[in-house]
């Protein structure tokens, strides 16, 4: 997800990314994005649903809700946090870790990510986004130049529950702005 600002952790050393890679195996890493979402979610939503390559798509890393059979299952929460020019800032959490999940699961409860090419209006923004890059013309469709997902926070929890280690991270510049001036 190239265009998903925010946190990516690094290990400096074997061990610390034995420790986080082990928390993350036994499901102990949290992981927690900020969302700007196109329409206002009036209640939170969790999602579980199997998530697989997308079959009908011209773009080849597209993923979809599939069957059982034909993808993995994905675990999604969505807690709207304010609203806005009738969309939403929203805390997504993730419990599995597909590609593309809160994307994915965002546009099949009907309130894809703001700015989203691939999963938003039209996949041909995407499609057309890698040939030429940006085109002005689709703010006014799109409202702004990249997705609107940021992952903001990264939790590890101990086997008891207890928080061990947490980073976090505001909103960047763009993405703050474009949410307090009204989708300028």
């Amino acid at each position: 997800d190239r265009e998903t600002s925010g946190l990516v952790l690094i290990a400096k050393n074997k061990s610390t990314a034995s420790i986080w890679q082990k928390g993350c195996a036994l499901k102990r890493v949290q992981r927690e994005y900020i969302a700007l979402l196109s329409g206002e979610l009036r209640s939170s939503y969790r999602v579980e649903l199997p998530i697989g390559k997308a079959c009908d798509s011209l773009v080849f890393v597209k993923q979809a809700i599939t069957s059982e059979l034909e993808g993995k299952l994905s675990i999604t929460q969505f807690d709207p946090l304010e609203y806005r020019f009738g969309n939403t800032r929203c805390r997504v959490k993730t419990e599995t870790g597909r590609m593309h999940q809160i994307r994915v699961h965002a546009q099949h409860i009907g309130y894809p990510i703001i700015g989203d090419k691939l999963y938003g209006e039209d996949e041909s923004y995407y499609l057309e986004f890698i040939k030429t890059g940006w085109n002005p013309l689709w703010k006014g469709i799109l409202k702004i130049n990249r997705q609107a997902l940021h992952a903001n926070k990264i939790t590890r929890y101990s086997s008891t529950g207890e928080v061990e280690q947490t980073f976090s991270i505001g909103l960047p510049t763009d993405l703050h702005s474009f949410w307090e001036n009204g989708f300028a």
